[in-house]
């Protein structure tokens, strides 16, 4: 078993084994999207660089391990994905690979590595063999999309408006308008103070327009395509906004990512505004969107009682787990 850099041109072979994990470990999620989780791998967001390797067997790639090091923000933090080919699992493959990104992480002075497992999955299992500690615990809501979800958000959406009464919302696709990056960025820094992060140990992030722009870019070559609505005030400031995300191979099949409120605009329902105006948006734009996947940390009661108000209903359960090298 050999340990080998990623070479770019044995991209399909990565993503096959991805393929292979999600069909035996995720089998009732939304379709595997091949394209994208090359083009994923390909084009990391620029201020976080990822290094993949492989485990390679007999010259047949079986398990993926990438490192993202954070530049700006929580450097002395790594975040690991480790994949192993359900057929070759329980091998010590995915030993051999957590190994290397752990001896790679702390020649870049990487004291902390992070990384996501299904509750009750064998994700779990491989965590607790790491004596690793359960940071923040999640839950996946799924909503589905019929006529009684339409005509549920279009209730929630008159209510809110009549609540927010001052601001107004704008939805749009792919990059943010000018007018309204800067208020878009400070909000991104603040998803990592405001929302529960339980026992996780994660630093502020400090968010600006050329972050943010560096971000888009890379969504754009990852092939995504994001719905964002933000509520601003009379003054034009952004005091809220969502974030709905597609992938062309999965059109019908979406997911709700970031929303949050700025502290000083709460209490006006603008979180629930957002939310179903991007919707709205979403539906307008991909009338073929039939389920919608939300995390939410389980701590998070304001928002999973939006989400659920909506219509999301529970899916399964994750954690966030965080091993001390």
């Amino acid at each position: 078993m050999d340990i080998e850099q990623l070479d770019p041109a044995r991209i399909d072979e990565v993503v096959a084994v991805l393929a292979a994990a999600h069909a035996h470990d995720l089998p009732d999620d939304p379709p595997f999207a091949p394209g994208y989780e090359g083009r994923r791998i390909l084009h990391p967001t620029p201020d976080e660089p990822t290094t993949h390797w492989v485990a390679v067997d007999g010259g047949r790639v079986v398990g993926l391990v990438q490192l993202t090091t954070p530049e700006l923000d929580n450097t002395s933090t790594g975040l690991v994905e480790l994949t192993v080919h359900p057929e070759f699992r329980r091998r010590g493959v995915g030993r051999l690979l957590w190994n290397h990104v752990a001896d790679r992480a702390l020649a870049s002075e990487r004291k902390l590595l992070i990384f996501e497992a299904r509750l009750g999955s064998a994700g779990e299992e491989f965590a607790r063999s790491l004596d690793a500690e359960l940071g923040t615990r999640d839950a996946r809501r799924r909503l589905v999309v019929d006529d009684t979800v339409r005509a549920r958000a279009a209730g929630l959406e008159s209510t809110a408006r009549a609540h927010g009464t001052g601001y107004t919302v704008h939805s749009f696709v792919g990059a943010v308008p000018e007018q309204f990056a800067e208020g878009l960025a400070y909000l991104n820094g603040r998803m990592s103070t405001d929302a529960p992060l339980e026992n996780l140990e994660w630093e502020p992030e400090v968010y600006d327009v050329e972050r943010l722009r560096g971000r888009e870019a890379a969504a754009a070559k990852q092939g995504l395509e994001v719905h964002t609505t933000v509520a601003v005030d009379a003054e034009g400031t952004v005091a809220a906004f969502t974030h709905l995300a597609l992938t062309p191979e999965t059109s019908e099949h979406g997911w709700q990512w970031n929303t949050i409120v700025d502290p000083d605009h709460r209490g006006h329902r603008l979180g629930t505004w957002v939310k179903v105006a991007n919707l709205a948006h979403l539906l307008r734009h991909r009338p073929t969107v039939r389920t919608l996947l939300t995390w939410n940390a389980v701590s998070n009661s304001p928002m999973i009682a939006v989400n659920e108000a909506m219509g999301f209903r529970l899916w399964d359960h994750w954690g966030e787990w965080q091993v001390r090298l």
